[in-house]
């Protein structure tokens, strides 16, 4: 199907990032974004992904049902949250993966790869670290990344091997298994740790400064 869709909506266009309208008709015909699309989101050449309804916690396995939750994730925390979106590339058309501003602001790092390869098939999974000295809630619905579909000059042979769990929307067994060892300290643990260690280094210096003025005045 791949190989008619090209030369069919596009022509013989050469590689490049693909546009609103022809996202529009791309997802018209079942493919980039399969489920959760709204004409809403594409700009003029990306589109907007949401968080979906699961939410991990780092130092849990405990799924968190943002329908009904909010994962709030305290400074220093690890998360994770799976996309509102299903995407369907076809083999002639890579992703190109991009935090949003909005989180960059807050002090939210994006922890995820930065390329969805041709011919991927299902959700996308986020990893999330919270910088900041403040609690920040994530919520279903919010923009987390955006996505830039980009036309390859040829298709490629063979696509990646689907996560049969992301292909439903739910965490890989061995992401929940790193996310429960996940040693999480928040900033202010940090913080006050720092500060302890320097009160010692102090304290150290001090002493070193006494036993000099010692020893010079024994000499």
């Amino acid at each position: 199907m791949a190989n008619e869709v090209q030369p069919t909506l596009f022509g013989s266009r050469p590689p490049g990032v693909l546009q609103a309208e022809e996202m529009r008709q791309l997802v018209d015909t079942g493919w980039l974004v399969q489920r959760g699309f709204e004409e809403k989101y594409p700009e003029s050449c990306s589109y907007d992904l949401r968080v979906g309804n699961k939410g991990l916690l780092g130092g849990t396995s405990r799924i968190v049902e943002l329908a009904t939750d909010v994962l709030d994730l305290a400074p220093g925390a690890y998360g994770g949250v799976i996309s509102h979106e299903r995407v369907r590339l076809p083999k002639w058309v890579c992703g190109r993966i991009g935090s949003k501003r909005a989180f960059s602001y807050e002090g939210i790092i994006l922890l995820t790869g930065t390329t969805v390869d041709p011919g991927y098939e299902g959700y996308l999974l986020f990893g999330i670290y919270n910088a900041s000295p403040h609690k920040f809630p994530i919520r279903i619905g919010q923009k987390i990344a955006n996505i830039v579909f980009e036309r390859l000059e040829k298709e490629v042979k063979t696509g990646p091997i689907p996560d049969p769990r992301l292909s439903i929307g739910d965490f890989p067994d061995d992401f929940v298994r790193a996310m429960d060892r996940m040693e999480v300290e928040p900033l202010m643990q940090i913080g006050e740790r720092v500060g302890q260690l320097r009160r010692e280094l102090e304290e150290t210096i001090k002493h070193v400064g006494d036993l000099r003025s010692r020893y010079e005045n024994v000499l």
